[in-house]
């Protein structure tokens, strides 16, 4: 098959779990015969080169959008208004949706894979006239729509061009489209994987320049649905109650210039601190596993999520995870089996979890069960047969209707 992928977040410049499926997913399909060209309209101010390799088959394909209408993530911040915000900033790409469509056309694909939602939907729409469209829906506008009669009505009607939509949870799965699959995000179990006990030291030692204290690691974009904001006041309380503060490194990766107005919120919470705080920026893909094999816990603390591809990787690397219980997260972390799980945004129950999770005798178990769950269920090769399934069969069905 030859595949067009349309999504604005790339691997290319960004941290994040569509970022990392996309380029992950992309691979194995090249393994297996199949061709991909990745999409990803930009606008003038980011727009530096027409086309990237990446690695030796993958290709990078920009599209110059002109200039930007508005840059809506300046007002981006906490709660509703920050999702409405950042929901707004992604259908501003709705204004270019020919230009979309031409550049895909231009290449002549025979399906076209659609990794965001709001910001492609009209592309995707117009392209589906020629081609049959698959949509991930990866996104959380998706979540915010469902919760309302009329968001869902209008939802019912936004997905009738698509020949079949993959959720990577079950919350992001429309039960109401005509072929919705379920299919989790997976993990490269050859390079996400644990360290021995002196590896893990040594690892340690290299990254945050010892290993005595317990390192916390948040490989979280800073927007407003990833909840990035409670963890900083859960930090901010560990400092002021004191006996844990000498005790603790926290170390942030990911993206945190995209929502100004949040990011801002998050530092005034971890400014002047006598506790650690370490901002590492984004990662490219496989440069994470080292922070992932030496951290003593990773925390996904979002608002909103599908099954999260940084809490695959941290349970594959032999890292326990605390996360909220929010979206597909329940469908991977079982409260004190591989994982734990708290309520969303309540900054004291991620303190009392971390303090509990800081001495827990059973954490070696729960890492167990996570790493055997991972290799069990969630490699990468597994799932990429079950995606090749379902756009073969989207193509198929076109080309049986269009012979």
């Amino acid at each position: 098959m030859k595949i067009a992928i349309l999504s604005v977040n790339l691997f290319d410049d960004s941290i994040g779990g569509v970022e990392n499926h996309i380029l992950f997913i992309s691979r194995e399909l090249i393994k297996r015969g199949q061709e991909i060209v990745c999409f990803k309209p930009v606008w003038e101010d980011k727009y530096k080169e027409a086309e990237r390799k990446w690695g030796d088959q993958l290709t990078i394909v920009y599209i110059n959008l002109g200039k930007r209408p508005y840059d809506f993530r300046r007002w981006s911040g906490q709660g509703e208004s920050g999702y409405l915000v950042s929901f707004l900033g992604k259908a501003a790409y709705v204004l270019a949706a020919d230009k979309i469509a031409s550049a895909i056309v231009s290449w002549k694909p025979e399906l076209v894979w659609q990794h965001d939602f709001s910001s492609g939907w009209l592309a995707t729409r117009k392209l589906s006239r020629q081609f049959p469209v698959v949509l991930t829906n990866h996104c959380g506008e998706y979540l915010m729509l469902n919760r309302y009669s009329l968001g869902r009505l209008f939802l019912r009607w936004a997905l009738r061009h698509y020949k079949a939509v993959i959720g990577p949870s079950k919350e992001l799965t429309p039960d109401f489209v005509n072929k919705p699959f379920t299919i989790y995000n997976g993990v490269d179990t050859s390079v996400y994987k644990p360290l021995s006990a002196e590896e893990r030291l040594d690892k340690k030692a290299g990254l945050f320049g010892g290993t005595e204290r317990f390192v916390i690691f948040c490989p979280r974009r800073w927007a407003p649905s990833k909840g990035v904001i409670f963890l900083a006041q859960a930090i901010r309380r560990l400092n002021e109650v004191g006996d844990l503060k000498s005790k603790l490194i926290f170390a942030f990766a990911g993206d945190d210039t995209r929502y100004p107005v949040y990011t801002r919120k998050v530092n005034s919470q971890l400014a002047d601190l006598e506790i650690e705080v370490v901002r590492l920026g984004d990662f490219r893909p496989g440069d994470m596993v080292p922070y992932y094999q030496s951290a003593d816990l990773v925390v996904i603390p979002s608002l909103m999520e599908a099954v999260s591809l940084a809490a695959l990787e941290s349970m594959a690397c032999g890292t326990p995870v605390l996360s909220t219980n929010v979206g597909g997260m329940p469908e991977i972390i079982k409260d004190g089996k591989t994982g734990y799980l708290i309520n969303p945004g309540h900054p004291d129950e991620l303190v009392e979890a971390i303090r509990r999770i800081y001495d827990d005798p059973e954490k070696a178990n729960i890492v167990e069960e996570a790493v055997n769950m991972v290799r069990s269920h969630f490699d990468w090769s597994a799932i990429a047969q079950a995606t090749e399934n379902v756009l073969k069969e989207a193509l198929h069905e076109a080309q049986a209707m269009n012979p």
